[in-house]
Parts: structure tokens; C-alpha cells; sequence
């Protein structure tokens, strides 16, 4: 097993690596769409989901050199593409929902264009995941992608309003990308099924609290899913509850594996 210091090294490649295939897949697109899309993934302050799918590697690897490293970038990329296409569609639900103009609005041609770049993009870099995984790791994040193609068409025909829909709508997207990228991890190391139930359950897990803390911190202006009828007290009592079912989702993997990585990354309030 690799420790939290090697693991906190691949986070950072991951990093700089996400950034870079990012650059490498918008060389080349003009106009709007492209910029729309090239803006929200720039903007986006730390690929979490690459680093969820890095530090699930690491928790259940054996050596460093046990994965692939170029098919732990090349799947932490795509969900971080699909990330970004999560975050076009929610602005586009924001000036659905809501007739007046938000920090957010912007041209709905350029970003539903701009969210097939992204949707496009993540397949592109999910195909140089290695032969041995490629199968799997597609049918995963078309699970994924078509699972938030759902999850949207339900919420332009039903505006999230309550604490409980906010919630659903983190589980049906955040979660479900969290729970992708750990998912990835686990495929990508080997781990055996019941790991891969416990890792993906972590990633969903940490993904909601995280999310719901987002959305309390955030410009209510600026959201589709924090309507003012929301208690922000409650959703930070969920946020917290979903913290600590990921970590003891964590405790429940086999003593064997090395929970450090996970739990400085998913234990950590932000």
C-alpha cells in the first residue's frame, strides 16, 4: 500500500495532468461553445473527482506501480469533463427555473453546444484507459452520463425547491459522480467486488456532504439548487451526516487496506 505522502503526491499529478488534457482537448475550438466550455473547466478550483479516483488507487494498490498511470489520468479526466458538463446544464436549470437574470445566465445555444463538448470530451479521454479496463470503465461512465441526462430532464420539468429534492438532485449528480470516479479506482486497481460496493459508497458519500456544503456557501443568485425556501442549517446537518456515512463506509474495508488516503481526503470539512 502506498501512504498518505506518495498518495498526496499522485493527487497533485493529477492535478497538473487534468489540466493539461484539458488544454490538449480545446486546442483547436473556436467560438463560444468552446470558450463556455473551456471557462467552466478552468474555473473549477481543484479536480476532486480525479483525486477521489487517485486516492481510491492508492487505498487498495498494492505498489505504486501496481495501476496504470496513464489510465488513472485518462479516467480521472473524463469524470471531471463530465463534472463540467454537470455544471453547464445546472446554469442553463437556473435561467429554466427562474425568469430573472443571474450571475450565471448565459447564451443557452452556446452552453447546451458547449456541454456536448464536454459530454464528448470525457468519452475521448475515458478510451485511453488500458485494454484490460476499457470495457468496464465505458459502460461505468455511460452509466453515469446518462444517469445526469435523467436526472436534468426531471429537473426542468420539476424546479428543486425543498431540502429534500436539494438533496436527491447532489445524490443524482454529485453523488453519482462521486461514486463514478471510486468506482473507476477500485476497477483500475483490482479490488475485488466488495471493496469496489464500500469504495463507491465513499465516493458517493463524500461527494454529497461536499456538495451541499458548496451549495451553502454559494451565491444563492448563482445556483439552481438553493431556492430561498431552504433551511441552510438543515443542509449543513445533511452535509455532515453524509461526511460521516462515508467514513464509516471506510471503517468497513478489510483491515488490510490502507484507509489514510481516503480518510484525510473524505474526512477533511473544507
Amino acid at each position: 500500500m502506498t501512504d498518505a505522502t506518495d498518495a498526496a503526491g499522485r493527487s497533485s499529478d493529477a492535478d497538473s495532468t487534468v489540466e493539461s488534457r484539458f488544454r490538449s482537448l480545446f486546442d483547436g475550438l473556436d467560438g463560444s461553445a468552446a470558450a463556455t466550455a473551456r471557462e467552466v473547466v478552468e474555473e473549477s478550483e481543484t479536480p476532486w473527482y480525479a483525486n477521489l479516483l487517485a486516492d481510491t488507487v492508492d487505498t487498495v494498490s498494492e505498489t505504486d506501480d501496481a495501476v496504470d498511470a496513464s489510465s488513472v489520468r485518462a479516467a480521472g479526466s473524463a469524470v471531471e469533463l463530465l463534472w463540467g458538463y454537470y455544471r453547464v446544464r445546472g446554469r442553463l436549470l437556473v435561467q429554466l427555473s427562474d425568469a430573472r437574470a443571474h450571475s450565471l445566465t448565459m447564451d443557452s445555444t452556446a452552453a447546451l453546444l458547449a456541454g456536448d463538448y464536454l459530454h464528448a470530451a470525457a468519452y475521448s479521454s475515458i478510451s485511453s484507459v488500458s485494454s484490460s479496463h476499457l470495457g468496464s470503465c465505458v459502460e461505468r461512465l455511460n452509466e453515469a452520463a446518462r444517469g445526469l441526462v435523467g436526472t436534468f430532464r426531471s429537473a426542468e420539468r420539476a424546479p428543486v425547491r425543498t431540502e429534500a429534492e436539494v438533496v436527491s438532485y447532489c445524490e443524482d449528480t454529485a453523488g453519482r459522480l462521486g461514486e463514478t470516479a471510486s468506482a473507476l479506482g477500485s476497477m483500475l486497481a483490482d479490488a475485488d467486488e466488495p471493496q469496489r460496493r464500500l469504495l463507491g459508497r465513499v465516493g458517493r458519500e463524500a461527494s454529497v456532504a461536499r456538495q451541499l456544503r458548496r451549495i451553502c456557501e454559494s451565491d444563492p443568485a448563482a445556483t439552481a439548487v438553493s431556492p430561498p425556501e431552504c433551511d441552510e442549517s438543515l443542509l449543513r446537518e445533511r452535509a455532515a451526516r453524509r461526511r460521516d456515512d462515508a467514513l464509516d463506509a471506510l471503517r468497513e474495508l478489510p483491515g488490510s487496506v490502507d484507509r489514510s488516503v481516503l480518510r484525510a481526503s473524505v474526512g477533511r470539512p473544507e
